[in-house]
């Protein structure tokens, strides 16, 4: 018989190799040999080759030689490491700029949850890591990292997306009337990296049907939530009405009816 001792240590993860160390006095290497071997519940082996995954191991070293007996077990344990999720927290867009790709991660595939408002609504939405900018607003989003074979789950991380409205600059269009008339439909041109139908945009103007001639602000105005506007005002010009003459032809007088063609003076 040969006397020679075996050592194991409990471990976390870290996706190397663990064995055992062997100390075999006056043994050669090629004289002895280690197995692994799977226990409570662990499915490995028999095999040489020290395991990488979580789990309980048997190391059973072996005397080879034919001329010597011996063997040793020891038993050992790869524990699950922990993870975080790494990233930022916060991210930001525009209205009508382009999607945003979340950049989280952890040592297992993230997971991103969006947190839906109490209508039910959300200025984004979400299909896998990118995220889809349809409002201005600011939207809740929950990043998960599962539990797996070698790590456990990671602690959720709340992430915040902020959505600034898309800039809008409202040309207001100039126009005219005579006095006394109605102020005409007033219009303008609308200039946004986003979509703009369906903004509604409100004008206002001082002068009305008992107005003098003269030139007048026309004002702007708009009320969307995913806008940010910028009013150029235009001018709304009042013409005065012609005077009227003061001193008309009077034209040719009334026919006589018994002398329809009087010729001319004498």
């Amino acid at each position: 018989p040969v006397s020679f001792d075996i050592a194991a240590a409990d471990c976390v993860y870290d996706g190397n190799a663990h064995g055992v160390q062997v100390d075999a006095q006056g043994l050669d290497e090629g004289d002895y040999s280690v197995t692994y071997e799977g226990a409570d519940g662990t499915v490995y082996g028999p095999t040489s080759e020290a395991p990488h995954d979580n789990g309980s191991y048997v190391a059973t070293a072996r005397v080879e030689n034919p001329n010597l007996v011996g063997e040793q077990k020891a038993s050992f344990t790869i524990a699950k490491a922990p993870q975080t999720i790494t990233g930022p927290t916060s991210y930001s867009g525009v209205f009508g700029g382009p999607g945003i790709v979340l950049q989280n991660a952890a040592k297992t595939p993230v997971t991103f949850d969006l947190v839906q408002d109490a209508d039910g609504s959300a200025p984004v939405t979400l299909q896998g890591c990118y995220a889809t900018i349809n409002a201005a607003g600011t939207a809740r989003v929950i990043a998960r990292a599962a539990e797996s074979r070698n790590y456990y789950a990671a602690d959720d991380v709340e992430l915040t997306i902020s959505v600034a409205p898309a800039q809008l600059l409202v040309a207001v269009d100039d126009a005219e009337r005579m006095e006394g008339e109605s102020n005409p439909a007033f219009t303008s041109s609308l200039v946004s990296r986003a979509n703009t139908d369906g903004v509604e945009v409100r004008y206002s103007c001082a002068a009305d049907e008992k107005s003098p001639a003269g030139d007048y602000i026309i004002n702007a105005s708009v009320d969307d939530p995913n806008f940010a506007a910028t009013i150029v005002p235009g001018t709304l010009t009042v013409k005065a009405k012609p005077e009227p003459d003061p001193d008309p032809d009077p034209g040719p007088g009334p026919v006589d009816p018994d002398n329809p063609d009087p010729g001319p003076d004498p």
